[in-house]
């Protein structure tokens, strides 16, 4: 006893693993919404086998397959998604209250995987209405060309499905607002526009009346600049602006709360002088500049204050103080009046005045050019 006889010998080559389909998608879900269904799966680890020669296969695609019963690969209802849309699919234009079924499949160069597990959803409608929209702030607003003013928009209930927001200016020229309701000024002269909010299907809305202020500015600088020389002083005066400017931060209208007068010696003289005086407005348009040189020009400015600040000076104007000529007048009268008599006769004698008067209306000292006597028997 003993081995048996060796068989014939034989030969063959190992072939290649053969192509094969991937596995089923896995973790089927759903999120059911109103009239939709949103699907979301995972890929299939195995993703099968492809070109003869043991390649391991690419998803190329997913199927979705649907209905209101039982669902196979054989559905009317389906859809291909690409692989680069990732593992999710919204089915639509479902029934509210109405199961769907679903299944879905993945393919490869080879064909279409097995089913995956059959689930289910029910779509319905379980968005929440917006009931109102209301804008912070209340009914009106003040907004100043140059600056911006940022309006909020609350809806109601907190959880509305959708908070979205429309907004819109009943005038462009006046203002604008853009999608997050920030006004912009375009316009001022106070000018006001309606800036409306509304919620995204229409239903619901809130406006607000939006006034656009001009912006502050000084006031418009004094006019009619003159002025009266004399000895050692120059009297200034001047014209109120009618233009008091803009305070306040709200398009008010300005008040003048003080004049400057600013002078020197050169006509280069501006409002950096080291010589200035405020002028209260409850003391008028007139200031008296003084300690000034007889026969030496002076050369003054003259500016308008309110609450945002200093005017533009005027330009500047010069004048030169000096003595003041006196009038023309007489003499004064002779003083130390006596009398002499004589023989039919009586001496008058008499002191010359002091003071000889003013001739020729440019202040010559007068001289006495004749004395008059006047007599009679009584006073």
């Amino acid at each position: 006893t003993g081995e048996s006889a060796a068989t014939a010998e034989v030969s063959d080559t190992p072939s290649a693993t053969a192509d094969r389909e991937p596995d089923a998608p896995t973790n089927i879900q759903a999120v059911a919404g109103n009239q939709q269904v949103t699907v979301n799966w995972t890929a299939p680890t195995d993703t099968g086998i492809t070109g003869g020669d043991g390649t391991i296969g690419v998803i190329s695609k997913y199927t979705v397959y649907w209905g209101v019963a039982g669902v196979g690969t054989d559905s009317v209802d389906q859809a291909d998604v690409d692989v680069s849309a990732g593992t999710t699919y919204t089915i639509t234009g479902l029934t509210n209250g109405t199961a769907v079924y679903f299944i879905v499949t993945a393919s490869n160069d080879t064909g279409e995987s097995a089913a995956s597990v059959e689930e289910s959803a029910t779509p319905s409608d379980t968005s929440v209405a917006v009931v109102s929209v209301e804008i912070d702030g209340g009914a009106a607003a003040n907004v100043v060309m140059g600056n911006t003013l940022q309006l909020h928009a609350t809806i109601s209930p907190n959880d509305a499905t959708d908070k979205r927001i429309t907004w819109k200016s009943s005038d462009t020229n006046i203002a604008t607002v853009d999608g997050n309701g920030l006004v912009t000024p375009v316009n001022a002269n106070n000018n006001f526009v309606r800036i409306t909010a509304t919620s995204t299907d229409g239903a619901k809305s809130a406006s607000i009346d939006v006034t656009v202020k001009e912006a502050n500015r000084v006031p418009g600088k004094p006019t009619n600049i003159s002025a009266v020389p004399g000895s050692q002083q120059v009297t200034v005066s001047w014209t109120a602006p009618t233009d008091t400017g803009i305070t306040g931060n709200n398009g008010t209208s300005g008040v003048i709360n003080k004049y400057t007068v600013y002078w020197g010696d050169t006509a280069s003289v501006d409002t950096n002088s080291d010589k200035s005086a405020d002028v209260n407005v409850n003391d008028g348009t007139t200031y008296t500049i003084t300690g000034l040189a007889n026969g030496t020009a002076v050369y003054f400015i003259v500016t308008a204050t309110n609450a945002t600040g200093e005017s533009e000076a005027t330009n500047v104007q010069s004048l030169t103080p000096a003595v003041s000529p006196d009038a023309d007048r007489e003499p004064g009268a002779p003083t130390g009046i006596t009398a002499n008599p004589g023989n039919q006769q009586v001496t008058v004698s008499w002191t010359a005045p002091a003071d000889t008067g003013i001739i020729n209306s440019d202040g010559t000292t007068g001289v006495i050019n004749k004395y008059t006597v006047y007599w009679g028997a009584s006073g």
